[in-house]
């Protein structure tokens, strides 16, 4: 059960780390209309279906932390 815990842990982190580079893209597309690097506009209809592909990840990976965390919650109640 230590074992679960200690990979479910894993998990977890896994998914926040992935859930605050997602957020950090969505503001990055929402903050800027033209590249930093290249200085090339940012062509809109990309901005808004990049957002709102990357929300749609973000919602699920949120979800998945979620279920993630009551399984935890069960093995940490058979401990």
């Amino acid at each position: 059960l230590r074992n679960k815990i200690k990979e479910y842990t894993k998990y977890q982190g896994q998914i926040t780390l992935k859930s605050k580079q997602l957020e950090d893209e969505i503001k990055f597309l929402s903050d800027n209309e033209n590249c930093p690097t290249c200085k090339q506009v940012i062509d809109e209809n990309f901005k808004t279906s990049a957002i709102s592909e990357k929300n749609t990840h973000l919602d699920e990976l949120k979800e998945g932390l979620v279920k993630l965390e009551e399984q935890m919650a069960e093995v940490n109640q058979q401990i």
